[in-house]
């Protein structure tokens, strides 16, 4: 890309794309691909394939796709998803919302008031910087029954286990307390 907006696809294959300034549109399609959005409110795609997501300064979205994929929000107020499979996700400064979605994902708010969203699929998933009082917890599919998964929290080793249903865990690291609050 340049200095404008731009729409960049790779498709099959790994491939590199770089959206630089502007606010730019990256679809990573198959293939483990690296997407970089630079400066602006960029849109990523990663795709099918285990790729990697640096979105930079903007209010941006992300979204991995199929694969163990890797996003990182940067700067400004950021959407990640992280979809099918394992992921990692970093919200970085500012105010990010962190979708673990479809596998055991690893979550980063970073600096800012977060929201980490959960489904019923996000067992295993973990939040790693869950900041009591400025965070927040969330469900985004209908019909979570919020009052059983607060009663099923488990303190185990100064970290609090939560059931978001059909026996699937979440994980929150470093936090005990009132689970109830954490939720807005």
């Amino acid at each position: 890309g340049n200095e404008g907006n731009d729409t960049l696809s790779g498709g099959a294959g790994n491939d590199l794309l770089f959206g630089e300034d502007g606010d730019d549109l990256l679809y990573g399609d198959e293939g483990d691909d690296t997407l970089s959005g630079g400066a602006g409110n960029d849109t990523a795609l990663g795709g099918s394939g285990h790729d990697l997501i640096a979105l930079g300064s903007g209010n941006d979205l992300g979204l991995g796709g199929e694969g163990n994929d890797t996003l990182f929000g940067e700067e400004g107020d950021d959407t990640l998803f992280g979809g099918a499979g394992d992921d990692v996700l970093h919200g970085g400064a500012g105010n990010d919302v962190l979708f673990a979605d479809g596998g055991a994902d690893t979550l980063w708010g970073g600096e800012g008031a977060d929201v980490f969203a959960f489904g019923r699929g996000s067992g295993g998933s973990v939040v790693m910087d869950f900041e009591v009082g400025v965070d927040r917890l969330a469900f985004y599919e209908a019909g979570v029954d919020l009052g059983a998964v607060i009663r099923s929290a488990r303190v185990e080793g100064g970290n609090t286990t939560l059931d978001v249903g059909g026996g699937n865990r979440i994980t929150i690291l470093g936090q005990t307390g009132n689970v109830a609050a954490w939720f807005g």
